[in-house]
């Protein structure tokens, strides 16, 4: 099993105690990565057996696992070596030589039909791509906290700053000149229609009291009546509509207003 140096490794956390090294290992197929061309494939049994094939040439040798330092030792022709897992992921497992910057790379024989290195550029490369998605997700991971530590800070803030809308409304809207131009055009409008409606019902009243043009003919009553309530109804309809639009513009200022002093409440944090 051939070493190689790859500085990339240096940036993944090492593995945790509870690495289960014996179910990851045994009966499964590895295929050893090397440079040469050989095929070399690793066959680890439950017993501590060993199976080599290099093309197809089959050799026996012994392994263990050492819990008190978490390494596998690897016996073979008389030499054994000292590996640490360093890395595994759903394609491959890192060993590295202990004592040393060395690592071993074992990919599973099943996924090499996705990923099959010729060459250590194409495991560096494996690796940068991993690297990459980590700080992907670390940059992600950071983003979502300061997004909630926002949305936690604007919860309490708006409940401070609708206090203070209530407090500072009058002062608000009577110094806001957009909003008292639209409030005497409602009042202004609002008295025409009044006005005007007064006056229809009034002719009503008149036609269905005395005669029309002096020739006997008068006005029913429950025409009148029913002229009379749709007017109040038109006008009460229209009265409406004058002040919603004042409502709309309140709830907009207020909106402004409260936004104005939640963005000062998280400056610190749109500046991140």
């Amino acid at each position: 099993m051939k070493t190689y140096l790859l500085d990339i490794l240096n940036k993944f956390q090492r593995f945790g105690e509870n690495l289960d090294v014996k179910t990851i290992l045994c009966n499964k197929a590895w295929l050893i990565f090397n440079d040469s061309g050989d095929k070399e494939v690793y066959i680890f049994q439950e017993d501590g057996t060993l199976l080599v094939s290099v093309n197809g040439e089959v050799s026996n040798a012994t392994w263990q696992y050492v819990s008190a330092n978490k390494s596998l030792i690897i016996s073979s022709d008389g030499h054994s070596y000292m590996l640490r897992p360093s890395f595994m992921d759903d394609v491959i497992f890192v060993l590295q030589q202990d004592g040393t910057n060395k690592f071993a790379f074992m990919i599973h024989e099943e996924q090499s039909k996705h990923f099959h290195p010729k060459s250590l550029a194409e495991l560096n490369a494996y690796f940068e791509e991993k690297v990459q998605k980590q700080l992907e997700v670390k940059r992600q991971a950071e983003l979502n906290a300061i997004a909630e530590k926002r949305a936690e800070r604007e919860q309490i803030l708006r409940c401070t700053v609708s206090e203070k809308w209530d407090k500072d409304k009058k002062y608000v809207l009577k110094s806001d000149s957009q909003y008292q131009a639209l409030k005497r055009m409602c009042i202004k409008r609002g008295l025409i229609w009044t006005i005007a409606i007064c006056l229809i019902m009034l002719v009503l009243i008149l036609f269905s009291t005395y005669s029309i043009f002096g020739n006997g003919l008068y006005l029913s009553w429950d025409v009148t009546l029913y002229v009379i309530f749709m007017s109040c109804v038109v006008l009460f309809w229209r009265i409406v509509m004058l002040w919603s639009k004042c409502d709309s513009y309140i709830i907009q200022r207020r909106e402004m207003y409260m936004n104005k002093y939640i963005k000062e409440g998280h400056k610190e944090l749109y500046l991140e």
